[in-house]
């Protein structure tokens, strides 16, 4: 959908093609999924993870994995897709926190 706005294209082709079949999917541009679903989002990840570090790197100075920034609205939005992921797969399970790298998250266990 990025590549149709930024084109200014209406649609495109989106081709798979293997040596055994091809399958074409035309794409539509959705002029308000753009405007409600993806500005939005796009806008906080330039402003809280990509800006900062164009601005002022701080991965390069010491090579320390610590020194990668991780904005909260990323942290969250990932804890909730994991959340949500396992939930889903088995609504049985109860939830249980842990840590994940940087990410203090939660997977689902049976009690």
């Amino acid at each position: 959908m990025g590549q149709l706005y930024i084109s200014r294209r209406d649609m495109c082709y989106f081709v798979v093609y293997t040596s055994n079949w091809i399958h074409i999917e035309i794409i539509k541009y959705d002029s308000s999924f753009w405007e409600n679903k993806m500005v939005n989002k796009l806008k906080i990840f330039y402003n809280e993870c990509l800006l900062p570090e164009i601005v002022n790197p701080l991965y390069p100075k010491r090579m320390l994995k610590a020194d990668i920034r991780e904005s909260e609205i990323i942290k969250n939005s990932l804890r909730k897709a994991v959340n949500d992921y396992l939930l889903m797969r088995n609504s049985s399970y109860t939830l249980v926190s842990y840590k994940l790298g940087n990410y203090s998250t939660s997977h689902c266990s049976k009690p």
